[in-house]
C-alpha cells in the first residue's frame, strides 16, 4: 500500500498508527462494497479466535463460473469477503443468522464448504431449514485429518513412536544433539504431523546407516575395550599388533580404519556394529539418544503409504475439484501406487467411502470446491500480522482480512479512502467489537500516582 502511495506522500513516511488506520479504512471499504446477486455462489466459512472472548466468523465467496479458471484451487485474490462478524457468544443460531444476512444481500449459495466446528456445523444445519437447496461439503483436508487421527489412535506403534519422539525432544533440546531432534509436535497439526515425523525418522536412520557421525563432533578412539572386542572376535595373532594404538584419537572412522590396516600384520574384515559402539564416540552418542528409532525401520513403509494415499486424494480434489466422477478418478490414481499394507488399505476404503458420500450430493455434471484451505491461509496471514501486537486478540484488525484478499491498486485505495472515514472505522469497532483488550488493560492497570510515589520512596508534595 505504501509503495503505491509513495509518490503522493509529500511529508515522507507516515507513523505506523496512521498506516494501520488507513488499512482498516481500506478493509472496511472493501467489506462494504456492493456485490452483484448471483445464483451460483460458493461460500467458504470458518471461525477463528484470539486471546480473549471474541470469535470471528469469516464468509468468503466465489462464483462457480470462476472455479475452472482457478484450477479448482482459488487464490486469495479470486475470493471476495462476504462477511467478517465478531461475537463473544458464538452459537449455531448466530452463524445461521450471518449466513441468512449474506444470502439476502447477494443470493443463496449452491455450496458451503466448511469444517465440522461445532458452532459452524450447527449453524449450517439451521441455515438449511431456511434454504434447503444448497450442498454442504466437509473440507477434504479436515476430513482426511479426522480419518488419520482415528487411524493413528488405533496404531499402537505410531502412538509409541510419537511418545518417544516427544520425550527425546524434551530431554536433548539443550544438548549437542539438538540439530538431530525430531520436529515439535503441534496439538492442532493436521494429519497428526505424520509427514514431518516419518521424514525425520527416515533421514535419521539414513544418517545412522551411512556410518559417519562426524557431525556430532566427537572423535573415534581406539579404546582398550575396542581392542579387547577385536581380540576376542579375531584372535590374538591378528590383533596383538594393534595394542600400540590404544587410546589414540581419530577424526573419522575412515582415518581409524586406515590406521588399523597400517598397523595390523593381516587385513581385518569389515568392522561390525559392536566394535563401533566402543570405538566411535559420536556413534555411541547418537545411539544414546536415538537407538529407539531403529526398530521402527520396519514400520516406515506402512506409514509412508499412509502419507502417499492422503496426499494423492487431496491433490486430486484440490486441483480437479469435487464431482460425482471424483471417486473413480481418485481410485485410478491410488491403484497406480501399488498394493497397500492391510491397515492402510482399510483406511483408504474408509476415506473413499467418505468421498463417495460427499460427491453424491452434487448435481450431475457439476464440479465444485472440495477444500476450505484458502480460509485457513487467510487466518494464517491475519495471525502472522497480529502476532506483532502486544495482545493476540481478535479485534479491529480483522478489518484487514478483506484487504488480504484484494489486488490493491491506486484506484481501489483512492475509492476506499474517499468512501470510508476514520470515524466510520471507530463506529464499526465500537458497535461490533467494543474496547480492545489493550485499552481495557491500560485503563484497569493504570498506576495510582500516589501509591507509585510512596512505593518508590518519593514523598508527595503539598
Amino acid at each position: 500500500m505504501l509503495r503505491l502511495l509513495a509518490g503522493s506522500l509529500p511529508l515522507g513516511v507516515p507513523a505506523s498508527t496512521i498506516v494501520l488506520n488507513w488499512c482498516c479504512r481500506l478493509g472496511l471499504a472493501l467489506l462494504q462494497r456492493p456485490l452483484p446477486r448471483r445464483d451460483d455462489w460458493i461460500f467458504v466459512i470458518d471461525e477463528t479466535v484470539g486471546l480473549g472472548a471474541l470469535k470471528c466468523l469469516v464468509v468468503l465467496g466465489i462464483p462457480v463460473a470462476r472455479l475452472a479458471e482457478t484450477g479448482y484451487s482459488p487464490r486469495h485474490c479470486d475470493m471476495t469477503v462476504r462477511a467478517v462478524e465478531m461475537t463473544v457468544t458464538s452459537t449455531g443460531v448466530w452463524v445461521a443468522a450471518v449466513l441468512e444476512q449474506v444470502s439476502a444481500r447477494t443470493g443463496v449459495p449452491v455450496q458451503i464448504v466448511a469444517d465440522h466446528g461445532s458452532d459452524v456445523r450447527e449453524g449450517i444445519v439451521l441455515f438449511r431449514q431456511q434454504a434447503p437447496s444448497w450442498v454442504e461439503t466437509y473440507d477434504i483436508s479436515r476430513a482426511i485429518a479426522a480419518h488419520l487421527k482415528a487411524h493413528g489412535r488405533d496404531d499402537g506403534h505410531w502412538q509409541a513412536f510419537l511418545k518417544q519422539a516427544g520425550a527425546t525432544l524434551s530431554h536433548f533440546q539443550q544438548t549437542d544433539l539438538a540439530f538431530l531432534l525430531p520436529p515439535r509436535q503441534r496439538t492442532k497439526a493436521r494429519d497428526m504431523a505424520m509427514d514431518a515425523h516419518v521424514d525425520w525418522a527416515q533421514r535419521l536412520i539414513g544418517y545412522h546407516d551411512q556410518g559417519d557421525c562426524s557431525s556430532i563432533v566427537l572423535p573415534c578412539v581406539f579404546t582398550a575395550n575396542a581392542w579387547a572386542q577385536l581380540h576376542t572376535a579375531r584372535g590374538k595373532r591378528r590383533v596383538e599388533p594393534l595394542r600400540a594404538l590404544i587410546g589414540t584419537h581419530y577424526d573419522t572412522r575412515a582415518v581409524l580404519c586406515e590406521a588399523l590396516r597400517a598397523a595390523s600384520a593381516t587385513a581385518l574384515d569389515e568392522l561390525d556394529d559392536t566394535f563401533w559402539r566402543l570405538a566411535d564416540r559420536g556413534y555411541a552418542r547418537l545411539l544414546q539418544a536415538f537407538a529407539w528409532v531403529l526398530p521402527y525401520r520396519a514400520r516406515l513403509p506402512e506409514w509412508t503409504q499412509t502419507i502417499a494415499m492422503s496426499k494423492t486424494i487431496q491433490t486430486v480434489l484440490k486441483t480437479r475439484g469435487l464431482s460425482r466422477a471424483t471417486p473413480t478418478v481418485v481410485l485410478a490414481q491410488l491403484v497406480e501406487q501399488g498394493p497397500l499394507a492391510a491397515p492402510v488399505a482399510e483406511l483408504q476404503t474408509r476415506v473413499l467411502q467418505h468421498l463417495e458420500h460427499g460427491a453424491a450430493k452434487l448435481p450431475a455434471g457439476a464440479t465444485w470446491l472440495a477444500s476450505s484451505d484458502l480460509i485457513e491461509s487467510v487466518f494464517g496471514h491475519y495471525k502472522a500480522f497480529t502476532a506483532r501486537g502486544p495482545l493476540k486478540e481478535a479485534g479491529r484488525f480483522v478489518l484487514l482480512i478483506p484487504a488480504f484478499l484484494c489486488e490493491l491498486t491506486v484506484p481501489v485505495i483512492r475509492e476506499a479512502m474517499a468512501s470510508v472515514r476514520t470515524i466510520d472505522v471507530e463506529r464499526r469497532v465500537h458497535t461490533h467489537f467494543g474496547p480492545s483488550m489493550l485499552a481495557r488493560r491500560l485503563r484497569a492497570l493504570r498506576p495510582d500516582m500516589k501509591t507509585a510515589s510512596t512505593f518508590l520512596g518519593v514523598p508527595m508534595g503539598n
